[in-house]
This record gives C-alpha cells, sequence and structure tokens, in this order.
C-alpha cells in the first residue's frame, strides 16, 4: 500500500519539502508521495484529526503552526541539551 505525507501551513505553496520529499522517494524506491495542504489556523485542530483518519503516515509543520501544533500532537518529547 502506498504510504502518504505532507507539510502543513499557512501559507504552504513556498514550502520546497514536497519537492525535496517526492525526489528521495524516487531516488529510493519508495512507494510513498508527499503533498502540501493549506491549513489556517482556526482549522489546524480539526487538519490534525483529518490527516490522521485518513491514514497520513506522517507530516511537517512550517508557518504558522510551528508551536501551536503542540496541543495536537500524540507525544512530545524534551529537547536533549549536550
Amino acid at each position: 500500500m502506498k504510504k502518504w505525507y505532507a507539510v502543513i501551513g499557512d501559507p504552504i505553496a513556498q514550502s520546497m519539502s514536497p519537492e525535496m520529499h517526492e525526489a528521495w522517494f524516487r531516488e529510493n524506491q519508495i512507494n510513498a508521495s508527499y503533498i502540501p495542504v493549506h491549513v489556517k489556523a482556526d482549522e489546524l485542530e480539526a487538519a490534525v484529526s483529518s490527516l490522521k483518519r485518513l491514514g497520513c503516515s506522517g507530516w511537517n509543520v512550517t508557518v504558522p503552526h510551528k508551536t501551536a501544533i503542540i496541543p495536537f500532537i500524540d507525544k512530545l518529547d524534551k529537547p536533549q541539551v549536550e
């Protein structure tokens, strides 16, 4: 079954993640896709729920949701400082 991944943000058209990840998938013969998803701030919780329900294998978060996403993630590890 083909996996799919996403990057979410607002705006999202500037993100280079889909192009970079799609190239990496092709080069490594991985059966997966990576798509941009435009998510407005007031839609963030619903978007996270929808991505999970739709079987998204994982997603990256870009502006402006980098900290707003925290209440909606399953697990948050503390950063390790060396």
